[in-house]
């Protein structure tokens, strides 16, 4: 049995693709839960700042390291199989917080969570390539990213007033009952197509093809670039919004948690809008002739990295009277950054078309890991803060980081720029 999905239309597809992106948003959700969880598993553990960071961070070291081996899985067994087995894993791992009485236990739900995350973005995109035609997969790609920002909508502000409500162990096993009923759903929309008149190896690449394509594509310079440029791109998500949010708001802007919650929700809102307007400004042919794809590009960054740089500049080092300018920097912090979604894009354009799910996969575990070393890094500089009293300037890393991102996306647009013109002269 072949697991390739069928592929007789866009149409036919789209409702696998939805509910691949489905399982996308609870994975968001397991994903900046930590962040209303923070507080009160410290209390819980008796645990320090670096410490529940340390054992926060761990889902993005699994996540990242099992980015290429889920490259590589889906590419073999398919999305339905592979899907239904990470919504598994997040719900075992959700269900070891509640189980776990140590350190220990902690850690390894995070293992497992981490293992089930880590299917959830590149499973989407391996639907979508079957769902639509080349066309429009660029356009399903920024979809995929603004709709998966439901989940983590939901695990902000309604998160918050749940766990008020119920507690933090209530809460998550209501989590746990929403991927065990996410994975049912995969079983039973993923169904594969039976393609006797293909042969077996075309399931998937042949493992040893696999990986010495993959190995071409990491003797690219320019491709380790890129995953640099979206790890630095990802830390004012991974090491802010995602994890340290609402402890910041709490204390520097004094907000109850809940308002912090809500606060911090408008930079996931801005993720969702900002996905699709990047995505099709710097995709489609908005601007007619007149602009070339590169220049587009070049443009669409310079606008985005102004506004990151504002947001976080008034954000994290300026104090807020009132919570609706909070809410709007909020917001134009994930509107801006997630102009990081070019990398993707970049890869894919380092890669042969056989290889595009590999290259996607390197440079989104190359950005999940500065982003997780940087999660790490901030509790670091967090703890010294509250001795010194500059509870802020534990965040000003954010800053210098965003604007390296700043250069290296300039160099990398200028590489292109340079390879497409002397490709064209050769021709």
């Amino acid at each position: 049995m072949n697991s390739r999905l069928p592929r007789s239309g866009v149409c036919s597809g789209l409702p696998q693709w939805f509910v691949a992106v489905l399982f996308y948003c609870v994975e968001w959700l397991h994903r900046v839960a930590p962040t209303l969880l923070v507080s009160p598993m410290m209390l819980h553990y008796h645990l320090s700042a670096p410490m529940i960071a340390g054992i926060f961070s761990i889902y993005y070291w699994v996540y990242a390291f099992m980015q290429l081996p889920a490259g590589v899985l889906l590419d073999r067994y398919g999305p339905r199989v592979m899907l239904t087995m990470a919504a598994f894993l997040l719900t075992l791992g959700t269900l070891s917080y509640l189980a776990s009485h140590a350190i220990l236990g902690l850690c390894l739900a995070r293992v497992l969570v981490g293992i089930g995350s880590a299917f959830g973005f590149i499973g989407c995109l391996k639907v979508a390539k079957v769902a639509v035609n080349q066309r429009a997969f660029p356009v399903l790609v920024s979809l995929t990213s603004s709709i998966g920002m439901l989940g983590a909508l939901a695990g902000m502000e309604p998160l918050s007033k749940l766990i008020g409500l119920w507690g933090w162990r209530s809460s998550l096993l209501l989590a746990a009952g929403v991927s065990s009923l996410m994975a049912v759903l995969l079983w039973i929309f993923l169904k594969p197509k039976k393609t006797p008149d293909l042969p077996a190896v075309s399931v998937g690449h042949a493992w040893r093809e696999q990986w010495e394509g993959l190995l071409a594509i990491m003797k690219k310079p320019i491709i380790w670039m890129v995953g640099l440029y979206a790890g630095l791109m990802q830390i004012p998500i991974i090491a802010y919004a995602e994890l340290w949010a609402v402890p910041f708001l709490h204390t520097y802007d004094h907000l109850a948690n809940v308002a912090a919650a809500l606060v911090n929700s408008y930079v996931f809102w801005g993720i969702f809008v900002g996905g699709f307007f990047w995505g099709s400004l710097m995709g489609l042919p908005v601007c007619g002739k007149r602009l070339s794809s590169g220049s587009r590009r070049y443009i669409c960054l310079v606008v985005a990295h102004i506004g990151i740089f504002v947001c976080l500049l008034s954000l994290l080092f300026h104090h807020h009277h009132h919570v609706r300018s909070l809410e709007m920097l909020s917001f134009g912090l994930g509107f801006f950054t997630v102009v990081m979604l070019i990398s993707y894009t970049w890869a894919s354009e380092l890669a042969p078309k056989e290889l595009i799910g590999s290259s996607v996969a390197l440079v989104n575990m190359v950005g999940v890991v500065i982003g997780a070393l940087f999660q790490w890094l901030i509790s670091v500089f967090i703890k010294q803060a509250h001795l010194s009293g500059q509870y802020r300037h534990a965040f000003f890393p954010i800053m210098i980081t965003s604007t390296i991102a700043f250069m290296m996306a300039i160099c990398i647009v200028w590489h292109f720029a340079t390879h497409k013109k002397s490709a064209e002269q050769s021709a």
